[in-house]
């Protein structure tokens, strides 16, 4: 008798794909990591951790020092790296005051400060870069987690 042959990445990608699920579904994700997630993809607006406790059933309190031991830095602090990453493209040829704004910032002031405090550089010094210099700050901020881009800051 010959069971029906099936190919062995289907078979494997199948696996994969349930054992993901059910692993899921079995642990499911920190209120933290759900919180980093949002703030990844809205980064643009204000997030106050009343409406974020809310929003993902814990206190405000429990998701502060949650998030701090899984990401190692504030939620505010996440949220500003998140904004630099998202607007430091648009930097290097656009209007910076349209860009800070489109980032979430309700000043070019404050806009300056965080991508000052993320990169190390004001967004007129990123501009006046060389291509593969910025290149360079871009890779590296994207390849960074959001604690090691601000730690470096702290320690200059």
């Amino acid at each position: 008798w010959s069971a029906p042959r099936q190919d062995p990445v289907k078979a494997f990608l199948g696996w994969a794909q349930a054992f993901s699920e059910e692993l899921k579904r079995i642990h499911p994700a920190s209120a933290a990591s759900r919180v980093a997630r949002l703030i990844r993809h809205e980064y643009h607006l204000q997030w106050s951790l009343a409406t974020l406790g809310r929003r993902f059933h814990v206190t405000p309190s429990q998701l502060r020092r949650g998030f701090t031991r899984e990401f190692g830095v504030s939620i505010h602090e996440y949220q500003q790296v998140m904004r630099v990453k998202a607007a430091i493209e648009h930097v290097r040829n656009g209007n910076i005051e349209a860009t800070a704004l489109e980032a979430g910032y309700g000043s070019k002031k404050n806009f300056y400060r965080a991508f000052r405090r993320v990169t190390g550089l004001t967004p007129a010094a990123f501009r006046r870069l060389s291509h593969e210099r910025a290149l360079h700050v871009v890779e590296s901020l994207a390849a960074a987690p959001p604690r090691r881009a601000i730690a470096a800051d702290r320690r200059r």
